[in-house]
C-alpha cells in the first residue's frame, strides 16, 4: 500500500491540471451555449436546421475541445483563474521551508512562535493540496471511467436484448422497405425489427445499423410506414449513432458540470431536426410527412426512450418541434444569404467576446531578462554615491553595491535610532553576520548576511524567495513580506519588501502581549545567490532611507 500511494499520487497530480481547465471550460460552454440558445428561441423561425445544429456543434467543439484563443477582450478572462487551482507549488515551498527550518534548528524549531505558524501553514495547505490537486480531480476520473462504463455496458445489453426480444417485421413493412430504401441512399445491409423495448422507432448499430419498431406501427397505413422508414434510413446515411456517442462520452467526461445537458440534448434535438430535412429534400410530400409524426403522436406515451445509445425522436416535445420545422423548410431555402449572414455575426460575436481566455497568452510569455532589474532603465548611480564591497563576517561570501558616500558600517550592535525607533530585525535567530548602517554618524539601519540551503526541485521563478527566508516571511514579530523582485540573474535575485515589525524592547520592559506593543512600518532589500547559498538583507528604520534609494541598492548588489 505505501508504494501505491505515490503512484496515485503522481497520477492525480498530472490530471489536476487537466481537471480544472475542463471545469472552466463547461462553465464558459454553458454560458455561451445557453446565450446561442436563448437567441435562436427567440428567433426560431428564422434559423434553419442547419443553423441551429451546426451552431451548437461549434459551440461545444469550440468551448470543449479546441485549444484556448482567448484575448483580453474576452469577458471569459474573469473566470479564467478556475483553470489554474492548484496548491501543489505552495506545498512543495512551504514544506521545503520546515525542511530547512527542521536542519538548521533542529528539534529546538518548534520552541519558536515563527516555526510552530510555519508548521500550521504547512498542514494547511497540505489539506487544501489533497483536497483540490488530488481527492477532487481522482474523483472526477473515477466517475468518467465509471460513466463511459456505463455507455459500453448499455450498448451490450442493448444488443443482448434485441437478441432475444426482437422479432423480424411483417412481409408488408418489408415491402415498403425495399421500395423506399435507395430513396435516401443507403448501401448498407439494414435489419429492420419490431421489439418492445423501444416506445419509438428508432436506429442502433454502426457496422450492422439496425431499425427498431414498436408494434403499434403496424396499425399505421403504407404511407406513414413509408416516412417512419426514411426518416431512420437518414440516421444510417448520416451517421448520426457516431454523434449519439460522441456525446455520451463527453456527458461522462463532464458529468460534474449538469448544466452541460442543456447543450447535450439541444444537440440532440437538432440532430433530429437534420434528419428530417435530410428526408424532405428527397421526397415530394413533405406535409404528408409532417402528418406522420402527428400520427405517431397518437401512438407515443410522455415517455421517452429508455436506451440512450440510439438515434430516436427522443420525446414527444421535440416531435412537435419538427413538425413546425417541416413545414418552414421553403422559407429556409429563399432566405438562405439573409440568414447565413445574421448566423455569421452572431457566432462572430459570441467567438470575440466569450472565447475561453488563454491564462496565459503568447504575447505576455517572456523569458527572464536576467542581469536586468525591472528599474534598471530608471535608475542610474547617483552622484555623491559610490561602490562598497560587504563582507560576511568568515568572509565566505561578499557583496558589491552602490550607497551613498555620508553612510558609513560598524558592528557596535546598537538597535535604537537617535529618535528613539528601533530598526527591524530577524525574529527569533541569529544572523551568520551583521553591520549597523550610519548616516552621517545617526543609526539608520544595518545589513546582515546568513547562509541557506538551496532548494533544489522543480519550482516557478517568482515562488524561489520564499524558500529562502521563511523565517522572514511567516514571523508573528517582524515579518519581512511581501518582497518585489528588482533585478534577477541565473543564480538569484535581488528586491524590496515590506517590513512590519514589533518594538521589542518596550514589549518584554512593560510585559506587553504583541497586539499591545509599538508597531512600525517600513522597508527593506533582501538578495539571494543559490551559487553562493547566501541571502543578504538590509533593514532601514522608518522615514530615514528614500524608496527611490532602497530601489537602487537592490538594484546595484551583486555577489
Amino acid at each position: 500500500m505505501p508504494g501505491i500511494l505515490p503512484q496515485i499520487n503522481k497520477l492525480a497530480f498530472v490530471i489536476a491540471p487537466v481537471f480544472w481547465n475542463m471545469v472552466y471550460r463547461s462553465i464558459v460552454a454553458v454560458i455561451v451555449g445557453c446565450i446561442w440558445i436563448t437567441f435562436i428561441n427567440i428567433f426560431d423561425k428564422y434559423f434553419s436546421p442547419n443553423a441551429k445544429a451546426g451552431g451548437i456543434v461549434c459551440i461545444i467543439a469550440w468551448t470543449l475541445l479546441l485549444p484556448d484563443y482567448g484575448t483580453n477582450i474576452s469577458v471569459m478572462k474573469h473566470l479564467a483563474p478556475i483553470a489554474d487551482i492548484s496548491y501543489r507549488q505552495d506545498y512543495d515551498v512551504i514544506s521545503q521551508q520546515v525542511h530547512i527550518a527542521s536542519q538548521t534548528y533542529g528539534d529546538d524549531m518548534i520552541d519558536g512562535l515563527t516555526d510552530i505558524q510555519l508548521m500550521a501553514k504547512e498542514e494547511e495547505i497540505f489539506y487544501k493540496s489533497l483536497t483540490f490537486d488530488v481527492i477532487i480531480p481522482l474523483l472526477w476520473l473515477a466517475f468518467a471511467i465509471a460513466g463511459i462504463i456505463w455507455i459500453i455496458l448499455s450498448t451490450h445489453q442493448l444488443n443482448k436484448k434485441i437478441k432475444t426480444t426482437a422479432a423480424p417485421v411483417d412481409r408488408r413493412i418489408m415491402e415498403i422497405y425495399e421500395q423506399n430504401r435507395t430513396i435516401i441512399g443507403v448501401k448498407k445491409s439494414v435489419s429492420v425489427l419490431f421489439t418492445n423495448i423501444v416506445t419509438v422507432p428508432a436506429t442502433t448499430g454502426y457496422f450492422r445499423p439496425k431499425i427498431l419498431l414498436p408494434q403499434y406501427v403496424t396499425q399505421l397505413d403504407d404511407a406513414s410506414i413509408k416516412y417512419i422508414l426514411l426518416h431512420e434510413l437518414a440516421h444510417i446515411k448520416r451517421q448520426d449513432i457516431i454523434g449519439i456517442y460522441l456525446n455520451l462520452i463527453l456527458q461522462a467526461v463532464y458529468w460534474f458540470n449538469p448544466l452541460l445537458k442543456i447543450l447535450f440534448n439541444y444537440q440532440r434535438q437538432c440532430t433530429e431536426l437534420m434528419t428530417d430535412k435530410k428526408v424532405v429534400e428527397n421526397i415530394a410530400d413533405k406535409k404528408e410527412y409532417a402528418a406522420t409524426m402527428v400520427r405517431l403522436l397518437a401512438f407515443n406515451t410522455e415517455k421517452a426512450n429508455d436506451y440512450r445509445v440510439v438515434s430516436t425522436a427522443d420525446s414527444v416535445k421535440n416531435m412537435k418541434q419538427r413538425i413546425v420545422n417541416i413545414n418552414r423548410t421553403d422559407f429556409f431555402k429563399e432566405n438562405d444569404i439573409w440568414i447565413v449572414t445574421l448566423y455569421t455575426l452572431l457566432l462572430a460575436s459570441l467567438w470575440m467576446f466569450f472565447r475561453p481566455y488563454n491564462r496565459k497568452p503568447a504575447e505576455n510569455i517572456q523569458p527572464p531578462d536576467f542581469d536586468k532589474g525591472i528599474y534598471s532603465t530608471a535608475v542610474g548611480q547617483p552622484e555623491n554615491w559610490s561602490v562598497h564591497k560587504l563582507a560576511s563576517a568568515d568572509e565566505k561570501v561578499g557583496i558589491i553595491c552602490d550607497i551613498p558616500d555620508s553612510w558609513t558600517f560598524d558592528a557596535d550592535g546598537s538597535n535604537i535610532t537617535t529618535s528613539g525607533i528601533p530598526t527591524p530585525y530577524m525574529a527569533f535567530h541569529s544572523y551568520d553576520s551583521s553591520m549597523n548602517i550610519y548616516e552621517n554618524d545617526q543609526l539608520i539601519g544595518y545589513v546582515f548576511f546568513r547562509q541557506f540551503t538551496p532548494y533544489t526541485e522543480e519550482i516557478p521563478a517568482e515562488k524561489y524567495h520564499e524558500t529562502v527566508w521563511p523565517d522572514l516571511r511567516l514571523s508573528s514579530m517582524c515579518i519581512w513580506d511581501p518582497f518585489t523582485s528588482v533585478k534577477q540573474w541565473e543564480s538569484g535575485e535581488s528586491g524590496i519588501c515590506d517590513i512590519y515589525y514589533t518594538d521589542l524592547a518596550v514589549l518584554d520592559r512593560d510585559n506587553l502581549t504583541n497586539a499591545e506593543a509599538p508597531h512600525y512600518m517600513t522597508k527593506g532589500v533582501l538578495a539571494y545567490d543559490k551559487a553562493k547559498e547566501y541571502y543578504i538583507g538590509f533593514g532601514f528604520a522608518p522615514n530615514t532611507v528614500s524608496d527611490q534609494t532602497i530601489v537602487q541598492i537592490a538594484d546595484s548588489i551583486e555577489f
